[in-house]
């Protein structure tokens, strides 16, 4: 290559960010797009497992696996399942044996992993991705909720279900399926409940409705109502 490529990754979520990073490693000028105004604006969410063949590999790749298993929670692989109607426990344990290499990590604190190893310049916060102009040769085309216009030789697409990248490729769009999902948290949980939930995730399955409840660090729950109707 007669210079590095250069290389725009839309949206600075764990996936986003561990494809930079990995890239950055490799030599090319890279860029992430983020629509947030910072890492702060928003929580992220609950915690992911990494196992070993998968999220391990990349993070490996990443120059991060040690420092990911250093502040990863191996604790929180429990799962447990309740009865939905009375909360009592009915099955628990940490899955099949040969399945326990998978350890948890808030994604918030992922996400500030891979941020901390990149350099300070390469997320540009802010920038929501509103068109993307493709090149038969590179030089793809992209434009910014901001007025920011920005080329590459490379776009990656790392911006969720209603990725404008995705668009720029394909007429297809998401179909909702019926399932919504609520997110709360609960800061101080009570003791019966800590009790209850265990040391991972906790899951009630009572038909078309459930609760999932995951302990994060700091002994937060980040709790799941889930509730399936018909999409219309």
């Amino acid at each position: 290559m007669p210079h590095p490529l250069r290389i725009a990754i839309i949206g600075g979520g764990p996936a986003g960010l561990t494809a930079a990073l990995i890239l950055h490693r490799g030599g090319h000028r890279v860029c992430v797009y983020e629509g947030e105004s910072s890492g702060q604006q928003r929580t992220q969410g609950g915690t992911l497992d990494l196992h070993e063949d998968s999220g391990q590999v990349a993070l490996q790749r990443a120059g991060l696996l040690e420092a990911f298993r250093a502040v990863a929670r191996h604790e929180g692989q429990e799962q447990r399942t309740g009865d939905p109607w009375t909360g009592e426990i009915v099955a628990g344990g940490f899955g099949p044996e040969g399945s326990m290499d998978k350890p948890e990590i808030d994604r918030g604190d992922l996400r500030q992993l891979l941020l901390d190893a990149l350099p300070a310049d390469t997320v540009q916060w802010g920038h929501g991705l509103t068109e993307l102009v493709l090149a038969q040769a590179g030089h793809h085309s992209l434009r910014f909720a901001n007025g920011v216009q920005a080329e590459a030789d490379i776009v990656i697409g790392a911006d969720g279900a209603w990725s404008k990248v995705r668009a720029a490729l394909s007429a297809c769009q998401p179909l909702p399926t019926g399932i919504t999902f609520f997110e709360g948290w609960i800061a101080q949980p009570a003791a019966d409940i800590a009790a209850m939930v265990g040391q991972g995730s906790l899951f009630c399955f009572g038909g078309e409705e459930a609760l999932f409840v995951q302990r994060s660090s700091g002994d937060r729950f980040c709790v799941y109502a889930a509730l399936k109707r018909s999409p219309d």
